[in-house]
């Protein structure tokens, strides 16, 4: 091969090298433009920030629950009709 043939051969393979390059840049731009923040389903918490919060809740509500059905039934403390003291 003669120097004039490789050195045409070198700059066709780096302008298809260049012109790879900025199309990867311009459809990884274009992904971020589309979903600045992929991580994220509110406003400001991930998914698992999202099931950490529901699960505090659901535990929360379930023990006070089990409080309200206590004290519905009498059970949160003794009765007051027993003849002796209790120490309550």
């Amino acid at each position: 091969m003669s120097t004039r043939r490789r050195a045409t051969l070198a700059l066709l393979a780096l302008s298809a090298i260049a012109a790879t390059g900025c199309s990867a840049q311009q459809s990884r731009l274009a992904g971020y433009r589309a979903n600045p923040t992929p991580e994220l389903d509110t406003l400001s918490q991930r998914r698992d920030d999202m099931d950490n919060r529901m699960t505090v809740t659901n535990d929360s509500n379930l023990r006070m629950l089990n409080e309200d059905l206590g004290r519905m039934f009498f059970l949160d403390r003794p009765s007051t009709l027993t003849p002796k003291p209790v120490p309550y």
